[in-house]
């Protein structure tokens, strides 16, 4: 019996992005906020075996695979800047990530993404003076047995909030 391993390369691609306002929070009428994409996650090239299995990017850009599966190159975590116009006061943020996103890749195949992560973990605070901050964020990739070979790509949101 001869098997063969077959490579996906993973273009999980950048994040919809969404700033929103909680003004009372902050008592004030109006604090503007941004966040805006610095690097895709990237699970990279990975060779699926006849169990399938999962590949996991923290958001620090560490990669970790369970199953039978082959790491290749070309992984990341997601890398965004938060910034926050405010005078004065603690600016605060929260972060709210997907629950779980679907690849499409070549014909009806696709791939399920879960389990996001991020640093900072649910709160940040774009730091003064500045008011700026970074937010990485990673996930975990389920392959599927066999998974057919070629791109797979999905858009996913992450959205910042003001507020304490």
């Amino acid at each position: 019996m001869v098997t063969r391993r077959r490579s996906i390369r993973i273009a999980f691609w950048g994040a919809l992005l969404a700033a929103g306002l909680s003004a009372p929070a902050l008592g004030q009428g109006s604090a503007p906020i941004s966040i805006s994409a610095d690097r895709d996650l990237a699970f990279g090239s990975i060779a699926p075996g006849p169990a399938g299995g999962s590949v996991t990017i923290d958001p620090a850009g560490g990669r970790t695979a369970a199953g039978v599966v082959v790491l290749g190159s070309g992984f990341g975590a997601a890398s965004y800047t938060v910034r926050v116009n405010v005078n004065g006061g603690n600016p605060h943020y929260t972060i709210t990530l997907p629950s779980s996103v679907t690849l499409q890749g070549p014909g009806a195949a696709t791939m399920t993404v879960d389990t996001f992560v991020s640093d900072p973990s649910g709160t940040g605070m774009a730091k003064p003076p500045a008011r700026v901050d970074q937010l990485a964020v990673g996930a975990t990739l389920r392959v599927g047995p066999n998974q057919p070979s070629g791109s797979y790509s999905a858009p996913f949101l992450v959205t910042v909030n003001l507020g304490n």
